[in-house]
């Protein structure tokens, strides 16, 4: 399952990626990445944004190997002593 929300400050926001688990690992995250980033481009995106939980290191670890960086820390908006990651990957210069 993957959410878009577009338009979103300066880029796409991607919501919610979210594959079962026996399709973990098998690269279709990837895909849907790449898709994500190719649409983005077409439509002149300059940037593409994405929000991990701090204690959730797959999905920060599975961002930033595919160019994410972190962006900005948000204290306590899902849940009172985590942190949300915002990230961000530069698509233009």
């Amino acid at each position: 399952m993957i959410s878009v929300r577009y338009p979103w400050l300066k880029g796409p926001y991607l919501e919610l990626l979210a594959l079962l688990p026996p399709f973990q690992r098998k690269g279709i995250g990837g895909m849907l990445l790449e898709r994500f980033e190719s649409e983005a481009v077409s439509r002149e995106a300059r940037n593409l944004f994405v929000c991990a939980s701090s204690f959730n290191e797959n999905a920060l670890r599975f961002y930033r190997g595919h160019g994410f960086r972190d962006a900005a820390v948000l204290p306590g908006l899902v849940a009172e002593g985590y942190d949300e990651i915002l990230l961000r990957k530069f698509l233009i210069g």
